[in-house]
């Protein structure tokens, strides 16, 4: 069998394992069934087995943590719930946030996965990544009772976006010319590294060039 084969039949086996965990969480009213992941990963054709995996593990320890807290008390729990907000981007740092509550309870512990290896346990909190790109966000609550809920959301980190309003404006042109480096000088400063666009660890000529195809002016 070869490796393209496996990668396809491990995917698809997660991706089983995956919509049996969805059918619990929605049978006990812990969380509505959604597609966010099935749409995106259809749309990659075979999706990444590192992230299906991060998905479902996540997704199984929520519908436990309540089904053992029912047998535990005896009693019906309700799960408490997580929205993931974005406050703000500043280069390659974001603002998180989360709205929180449990509503026969308090909750108790916060635990964000910025979906780059890092955590933490903030409820609000600034995140700088390493590089521009695409990250799956997760954010868990754990209420008094010990049971937990998680919100994903993707957040992309674009290049050339240095003030992180959504648009490549005059503004990060100011601060691109800042950046500007030539060819062979090391990115000085965390904030240049989102101008690197070939990611040769210098802002020169070829980054320009790229530059003026992203720019896209002060939006509304």
């Amino acid at each position: 069998m070869e490796k393209s084969d496996v990668m396809y039949y491990t995917a698809y086996i997660l991706l089983m394992i995956l919509l049996g965990i969805w059918l619990l969480l929605w049978a006990i009213g812990m969380v509505e069934l959604t597609e966010m992941f099935l749409e995106r990963w259809r749309s990659l054709g075979v999706p990444s087995i590192e992230e299906m995996t991060r998905v479902e593990t996540r997704m199984a320890d929520d519908a436990y943590s309540l089904l053992f807290s029912l047998r535990a008390t005896g009693s019906a729990n309700e799960a408490p719930t997580a929205t993931i907000d974005v406050m703000s981007m500043s280069h390659l740092s974001v603002e998180f946030t989360v709205d929180a509550a449990d509503p026969d309870g308090q909750i108790a512990r916060v635990c964000w996965d910025f979906g780059d290896g890092d955590s933490s346990w903030s409820a609000s909190t600034w995140h700088t990544y390493d590089a521009p790109g695409e990250y799956l966000v997760s954010c868990t609550v754990i209420d008094n009772d010990g049971v937990n809920v998680t919100d994903w959301r993707y957040i992309k980190v674009p290049k050339g976006n240095a003030d992180g309003d959504g648009d490549i404006d005059l503004k990060d042109y100011a601060e691109f010319t800042r950046c500007l480096t030539g060819q062979g000088q090391d990115v000085f400063g965390h904030e240049c590294q989102v101008f690197d666009f070939d990611c040769d660890g210098d802002v020169d000529l070829s980054d320009v060039m790229d530059f003026q195809i992203v720019f896209t002016g002060s939006r509304p």
